[in-house]
């Protein structure tokens, strides 16, 4: 326990030294008096802190979350309120200063005030407003604040440092999906019908949807030669057959493209689109899979239907945010230890403070798992040790940032073989609609549309918008950076312009949407 000293304790005792020390030197017994009681004073009360802080420390300082799970689930830009209770179970009031929360970068907390009165033997609620500001997992992790004694009914002089690690996690889905989990699917017991909902068209089957006249290349077999004779002239019998629509989503989610402001950076506006597609296709009744693609496929999940099925791909969305395996971080094993160090430090009880080798903190923080909110996935990582670091921060809900360089490039390779194989194997899949840019130049991305469109798959292309990613130009006056911003819009339109008639030219419509709202 370290004790601090405020600024007015640090002026007054400065200021009562140097008034013993004047009055040594001019020989004035009431100045000596006078600064040696100032000091004095100065002294007695950080004493008296201390002691009221160990005290409060021994009798239990504790701080609990007023929550029944240890996850709260929200939509993005969505603002939910949460409690935190902190017991002072000394019989000492203490005042709380700067009281602030500890969390992701990606969440944004403010808390109802900054300094709290904490009575004696009794339990003082804060209240904490929480935004997610991107998809994900992220954790709140604590409290912090400064301690003071309420020194002779004033505010102390002294002050001590308290950090109160309780994580709990913060899981961020996009806004339609969130809608869609909470509304009423198929009545009060939010069933549906897991093989989706069948819709009829053309095909092979008994059922005769209408008579049209013969044109050039229908099939002999289906002339209606009664209804034909009856009529005078060829007829031909359109039959139609029940077959479930079924669309596949592919994402993707390049760490390059989560450049710029949380919320508004190019995927998030990405994010928000191909969820406002599935939640559209899960209201029409049709199967829906989904792939978040990068270098690697970061996340698939087949064709299917149901509540259930709307929650793995919400899981799965949460893998494009996902910055922890080793190919998607920039951060070393040593560097990885530090940033776990850091956080595992707090929560240990039974362990010395010092820092230990690499080896020894992965073995610390694989024992600190269940404490974790989040469950982990097995990272991508070169060994043992730093898959043990890798999975704590993903249980935790701290994020890592990206590495330099980019994946757009391998990208494009993995959407190509994402399409290929869908095109071969069919799947009964109707349709395939990407969410991510398209380049042009990439001879790999138009021949994997082409082939897709061969094999009888409509192909739909939603454009990253990174116009709408742009940041506007304030003020009248033309400065130079809006000059530049101005210059840079003109060069990213030229671009989507010249992407979208590539587009169209390979076989794929594009969409255009609309993107989450401000």
């Amino acid at each position: 326990m370290r004790l601090y000293a405020t600024s007015p304790a640090f002026q007054v005792g400065l200021a009562g030294a140097a008034l013993l020390v004047f009055g040594v030197i001019m020989r004035a017994p009431p100045a000596m008096a006078f600064g040696a009681a100032v000091v004095t004073t100065v002294a007695f009360a950080r004493a008296k802190s201390a002691l009221t802080v160990a005290e409060l420390r021994a009798h239990g300082f504790e701080m609990n979350w007023a929550l029944h799970q240890r996850v709260r689930r929200l939509a993005v830009n969505e603002t939910v309120m949460v409690h935190a209770d902190i017991r002072n179970r000394s019989k000492h009031v203490i005042r709380a200063v700067n009281v602030r929360a500890i969390h992701s970068s990606l969440l944004e907390v403010a808390l109802e005030k900054n300094e709290i009165l904490l009575e004696p033997e009794a339990l003082t609620r804060v209240t904490l407003t929480v935004t997610a500001k991107r998809i994900g997992r992220w954790g709140l992790h604590g409290l912090s604040f400064e301690v003071r004694d309420t020194f002779v009914g004033g505010d102390g002089l002294f002050e001590v440092p308290l950090l109160f690690l309780n994580p709990i996690g913060i899981e961020a889905s996009p806004a339609p999906l969130r809608a869609l989990q909470q509304s009423a699917i198929g009545g009060r017991a939010r069933r549906a019908d897991p093989n989706g909902r069948p819709s009829k068209r053309k095909g092979e089957s008994s059922s005769v949807r209408e008579l049209r006249d013969y044109t050039f290349g229908d099939s002999m077999r289906k002339v209606a030669w009664k209804a034909s004779a009856r009529r005078g002239k060829l007829l031909v019998r359109e039959t139609e057959q029940e077959e479930v629509q079924s669309s596949f989503y592919v994402l993707d989610a390049s760490v390059e493209l989560w450049a710029g402001d949380p919320g508004s950076a190019p995927l998030d506006h990405s994010v928000h689109d191909l969820a406002k597609s599935i939640r559209g296709s899960i209201a029409r009744g049709e199967r829906v899979g989904l792939a978040v693609v990068a270098s690697r496929v970061l996340a698939w999940v087949e064709v299917g239907a149901g509540p259930a099925h709307t929650e793995a791909i919400e899981q799965a969305l949460f893998a494009s945010s996902r910055c922890v395996d080793a190919d998607r971080c920039g951060l070393r094993q040593s560097e990885l230890a530090r940033l776990v160090f850091e956080h595992l430090r707090p929560l240990e009880t039974t362990h010395q403070t010092a820092k230990a080798d690499v080896d020894h903190v992965a073995k610390r923080a694989e024992a600190q798992l269940e404490r974790a909110p989040f469950g982990a996935h097995e990272p991508v990582a070169t060994t043992e040790t730093e898959s043990r670091l890798r999975r704590y921060l993903e249980a935790f809900g701290i994020e890592t940032p990206p590495p330099e360089q980019g994946e757009r490039a391998v990208s494009e390779i993995t959407i190509a073989s994402v399409l290929d194989t869908l095109a071969k194997e069919r799947r009964h899949i109707g349709s395939i609609c990407v969410f991510g840019p398209f380049s042009a130049t990439s001879l790999t991305m138009r021949s994997a549309v082409r082939r897709v469109r061969k094999s009888g798959i409509a192909v739909a292309w939603a454009l990253t918008p990174f116009e709408r990613t742009l940041p506007d130009a304030e003020g009248d006056a033309l400065t130079i950076a809006q000059a530049a911003n101005y210059a840079v819009r003109l060069r990213v339109r030229a671009a989507e312009r010249r992407n979208a008639v590539a587009l169209t030219a390979s076989g794929a419509k594009r969409l255009h949407l609309r993107g989450p709202s401000k």
